[in-house]
Order: structure tokens, then sequence, then C-alpha cells
């Protein structure tokens, strides 16, 4: 085998070299320049066809020699041998990425996008269709009340909703009930008990007074309503799916087709070999290296697996929150659990995973 490494400096050759040597590429390596890139680039000709391609490839990055996937050439020759190419990072580089990733390359990912859409394309008969899918906006009361307060807001002039903040005053409401021991086999409170559930009920949204509050009020007592309580519950989670699914829906629908990428990321992507997520949407390989799976993780689920995590972090102390389960399916740790999203970067940060572990040397 011929191997030849191309744009590096006297320093980052000889690392390379040595790490070549190390994997049994006791070759003579040669170094040179290559005008199609700037890039660090290496060119392994002449391989016997007895060495299996993937092979060649995974001991490149069992090594800390990271193939960017996009660069890999393959070609054949008439010896029974083969020839590989590709653009390569020495060291492991981590790229975090919000929202604001997204809205740099001028998706409409904002809430705000989200309602907006909802609430110009809403039909007479209170339906709309996203992605062919065809939802009933009068039966989601959790929709109707985040539509309300985003209205509200657009009136004050405050153009913004954030749809984990005002889940969390809805959670927190309930948290408040159980905290203070009123869902339990009591059906009446006066007294102090009446004074406190009246402070709750005073700080709540429309939204929790009309679709969770478990109590009838009467002459200066509140009677719990258990069966009341039990099914408020299952309808929220109800209408949290539904709103999950679309926003899904409306992400889909986002044209990517003419998206342009930005100097800042461009200039870095050849030097990115791992991504953490924090968005549903898969933009970065869309426009930029195609990392392998085990390479981006989606740390609040992707469009792709269909497994969006949309909730809020734990509001009780960790005694608190074993004792209250009422609210466990609207917290991000359990959906994340419970919908199976990627937990890979925890791999790439345990130094003794020798397969994953990372060793970043820039995040």
């Amino acid at each position: 085998m011929d191997i030849t490494l191309y744009n590096l400096n006297e320093t980052d050759f000889a690392l390379t070299e040595s790490r070549l040597n190390a994997l049994g590429f006791l070759n003579i390596i040669q170094k040179g320049l290559n005008n199609k890139t700037i890039k660090p680039f290496i060119e392994i000709k002449n391989i016997p066809m007895i060495h299996d391609y993937n092979d060649i490839i995974n001991k490149f990055k069992k090594a800390n020699i990271t193939p960017l996937s996009k660069s890999i050439e393959k070609n054949f020759n008439n010896n029974n041998t083969y020839n590989i190419s590709f653009i390569f990072n020495l060291n492991n580089n981590l790229l975090i990425i919000g929202n604001g990733f997204d809205l740099e390359h001028d998706l409409k990912t904002h809430y705000t996008d989200f309602f907006d859409t909802i609430n110009n394309n809403v039909s007479s008969k209170n339906e709309i269709i996203l992605n062919n899918n065809k939802y009933l906006i009068k039966d989601n009361n959790l929709l109707l009340y985040l539509i309300k307060e985003y209205k509200q807001n657009k009136l004050q002039g405050n153009n913004w909703i954030d749809i984990e903040t005002e889940l969390k005053k809805i959670i927190s409401l309930i948290e408040e009930i159980n905290i203070n021991n009123f869902i339990d086999n009591m059906s009446y409170y006066s007294g102090d008990e009446y004074t406190t559930i009246k402070k709750i009920q005073s700080k709540s949204s429309y939204y929790f007074k009309n679709c969770l509050f478990p109590f009838i009020i009467g002459n200066n007592y509140y009677k719990y309503i258990n069966e009341h309580y039990n099914i408020s519950i299952k309808i929220l989670e109800k209408d949290l799916n539904e709103l999950t699914n679309m926003l899904r829906d409306y992400l889909l629908e986002q044209d990517i087709s003419n998206l342009t990428k930005t100097k800042d990321i461009s200039d870095i992507d050849y030097k990115i070999t791992h991504v953490l997520s924090f968005n549903y949407t898969d933009t970065f390989r869309k426009l930029y290296s195609k990392l392998d799976n085990d390479k981006i993780d989606f740390i609040h689920g992707s469009l792709n697996k269909n497994n969006l995590v949309l909730g809020i972090n734990e509001t009780l102390t960790e005694d608190t929150a074993n004792k209250i389960i009422d609210t466990v399916y609207f917290k991000k740790y359990f959906q994340r659990i419970y919908k199976k999203t990627d937990y890979q970067y925890v791999s790439w940060l345990d130094s003794t995973d020798s397969e994953n572990y990372a060793d970043f040397d820039t995040v």
C-alpha cells in the first residue's frame, strides 16, 4: 500500500504517521499538498482486495483519524487492488447546537412560528392540516389555552410564547395540590385548607381552573372530586401528545431545499466529529458533514425517530418527586426514557469506554 498525507504541517504529519504505524501501516508514508482542498487529506493506494474496506476505515477511526464520511472515495485498479481517499480529523471536536442554529439557517422553528401557522390556517371547522394530517383544534384544550396566551401576549406587544414555561405553570399547581395533601380520601376542605386551595386557584390560569381544578366550591368549603382529577390528568396527557405530534408535522413541512450554509460553520465543518443537538431537526447533517449515527446525539428526540420530547425539567425535590407520580409524564427525564432518545454523549465522555470515548480537543 502507498500512503500519502496531504495538507499537514510537520507536527501533525509526525502525529498522523505515528498513529498509522501503531495500526501496523509500516509502509513509506509520503507528505504532499492537495489543491482540491485545504483540509487534511489522506490517500491510500494499491490496497490488496483481501483487506476489507470497512475494516480499513474502522482502523483509522480507532486511531483517532476520523474520516469525513461525505469525502470518502473508493476506486478499483486492474491489479486486484483498490484505492481510498478522504478528508480527516486528527482530533475529536464537539459541536453543541440548539434552536439558534436552525434560526440562523432561516428555519421557522420558534414556537411563535408554529402558533402563527395554526392561527393563520385553521379552517372554519376549527381544523388544520399539517403534513397531510388533520387536527381538530377545539378538541385540544391545552392548545386552545396556548393560542389564547400567545394572542394576549401579542396584544401587549410581546410576540413570544414558550410552551414549556406555560406547561410548567400548570404542572406546578397540580404538584402544589399534591404537596398539600389535598389529593386523598377527604371530600371536603374548610378553614386553613380552604384558604390554601383558594390561593392556589387565584394564581391559576383559566386552563387550570376550567380543565384541571379538582374541586367544587361551596359556602366556605371546597369539595374534592377524585374522578374529575384523574380524568383531567389523562386529558392533559392526551392534549400534550397531540400538540407534540402537531409540532412534529409542522417541522416536517419546513422547506429545507433552499437552505444555505453559514460561513462560521462552513469554516470549521471539517473539524467537527461529534454533534450534541437539542433540536428535533437534522439540519447539520443535511447541510454539512454527514456524520455517522453514533457521532450525533438528539437529546430531546428527533423528527426521524418520531420521539420528540416536549415537557418540563423536574420541579420537585428528589424526595418529593418519588412520592408524586401524577405529573411524571410531563417531565423531560421521563420522556427521554419512555421515548428512548439518544444518550450516546455519555459514552463520548466516559474515559473507561475504549470504543466511544472521544477525548474532545474542543467543544
